[in-house]
């Protein structure tokens, strides 16, 4: 199945430089209150797919929550690295970078 790839890295990839934009320009209150929405409609779309009420259909809310939670994910990894580019010295970037992800990946992120 290679929707979840797909989807999943066409999301980032668009949502990523529009989050980086609205930070320079607004600050972090707006990508934050849009992920805390994306967050929340995962989180709905999972249990109504769980559900199989019409119109929420199985298959269609599991794919309306990967591409929430593509969207969700792109505002928060763009929030992390821009903090971190913001706040990390230059020396310490990439073994901060690097301990984020390691650490990321042992909690299943």
């Amino acid at each position: 199945n290679y929707s979840f790839p797909i989807i999943a890295n066409v999301v980032t990839v668009i949502v990523s430089p529009l989050c980086g934009r609205a930070i320079d320009r607004r600050g972090v209150i707006i990508p934050l209150i849009f992920m805390t929405l994306f967050t929340e409609a995962t989180l709905a779309a999972c249990i109504l797919s769980e559900y199989r009420v019409p119109p929420a259909n199985g298959w269609f809310m599991l794919y309306a929550s990967l591409v929430c939670y593509g969207l969700m994910s792109g505002i928060l990894y763009t929030l992390q690295f821009s903090y971190m580019i913001l706040n990390v010295p230059g020396p310490h970037f990439g073994p901060v970078l690097a301990l984020c992800t390691f650490v990321q990946a042992l909690v299943g992120n």
